[in-house]
């Protein structure tokens, strides 16, 4: 994270909404970004299969295991033999550069259910906005479908995408055109990113169940983050300062509301697809970031006053991420 970014907009209370935007924003960029490239590493598939898209609310890797993810991808790259000697537990990474934690939502998942897991979630990948290839909701797709892992074995297919699109879009248009005609024009801008986060849904929807006609897809929004009355958002949770202090963070409730309302919209209209929808966000009301440390499921940037810790700043803790995997489960 840029702290001296967030230190020098968040100071004795006062916050320009501006320097705010740019603060949280870099802040949620660096937390979730990785720059990876796509493996080109194959394997069989798994009868009874669960496939996974997403980004870093999936993946969940710890900050160690994203740095190993792009270590062993280096090796990899380089013919350099990395599951021996003191380089074997860098094994437990990935394929295609991904940091992925061993207890994420979908390994959870597929303890829950018994499904052989195949998970392509990656931190920082988007679903309309450039990115690298493996970093993209099509790139994951190429990759699993490069594996052989969508087939007719498929079972079922979980896809939670738009998070990192809505505010890196958004924030594009603030730094083209200003701040004031972004902010009065929002509403058009959101009609412009459903359209958007549609179209790459769809797209990506046509071509899983071309590739895995007998999956279940399960499209899962993001969980509650901020307060929904404010749009604050509570960063800083240690003992003797009040852990529901916010700032203003319009740009991330709004993606959460925004991406939930798409998110039921595209499953009534894919219903007949075999798709449904997984209610993160109702499952999670009022225990988003600046709720109270016994049962807050999101991290601030510095948190050390949750109860069952977390791998990743502003994301999930691990109780969390053990809610979502039980909600998503529940769409099987």
């Amino acid at each position: 994270m840029e702290g001296t970014s967030v230190a020098k907009n968040i100071t004795a209370g006062k916050v320009t909404v501006r320097g705010a935007a740019l603060a949280l924003v870099a802040a949620w960029s660096v937390v979730v970004a990785g720059a990876v490239v796509a493996s080109p590493h194959a394997e069989a598939a798994d009868a009874r299969n669960l496939v996974t898209f997403g980004d870093s609310y999936l993946s969940n890797p710890t900050p160690a295991e994203t740095v190993g993810a792009k270590v062993r991808q280096a090796a990899e790259q380089a013919g350099i033999p990395i599951d021996t000697g003191l380089a074997a537990p860098l094994s437990q990474y990935t394929a295609h550069g991904c940091g992925q934690s061993s207890t994420n939502t979908p390994r959870q998942i597929g303890r829950m259910t018994g499904l052989a897991v195949r998970d392509y979630s990656c931190p920082g990948a988007m679903a309309y906005s450039p990115a690298a290839p493996a970093m993209t909701l099509k790139g994951e797709i190429d990759n699993a479908l490069a594996d052989r892992a969508l087939n007719a074995d498929t079972t079922n297919v979980v896809i939670q995408f738009g998070f990192n699109d809505s505010y890196s879009w958004l924030m594009g248009k603030v730094l083209a055109n200003g701040l004031p005609d972004t902010y009065l024009n929002l509403n058009q801008r959101y009609a412009e990113q459903k359209g958007l986060w549609t179209r790459a849904m769809n797209d990506a929807i046509n071509r899983i169940k071309a590739a895995a006609p007998n999956a279940r897809i399960t499209v899962a929004d993001y969980p509650t983050i901020s307060k929904p009355e404010t749009a604050e958002q509570c960063l800083l949770h240690v003992e003797m300062i009040p852990g529901d202090i916010g700032i203003p963070a319009f740009w991330i409730r709004d993606a959460e509301v925004n991406i939930h309302n798409w998110s039921k919209e595209l499953v009534s209209a894919r219903s007949r697809d075999n798709v449904v929808f997984a209610d993160i966000r109702g499952a999670t009301a009022g225990r988003g970031e600046c709720a109270p440390d016994d049962v807050r499921l999101i991290a601030g940037v510095i948190d050390t006053t949750n109860v069952s810790g977390y791998n990743l700043p502003v994301h999930m803790t691990n109780r969390g991420v053990t809610r979502t995997a039980e909600v998503i489960a529940a769409t099987f």
